[in-house]
């Protein structure tokens, strides 16, 4: 699947993995669908 995700959006996910709470953007929307 490809999502498009806005500029910010896109950032907040980049900074998740960034700082290391993360190990890539599949985790942090993993998680993320985990809370819906």
């Amino acid at each position: 699947m490809h999502i498009t995700l806005k500029p910010d959006r896109n950032q907040f996910i980049e900074a998740q993995v960034k700082s290391g709470k993360y190990s890539s953007v599949d985790e942090v929307i993993a998680a993320a669908l985990e809370l819906l």
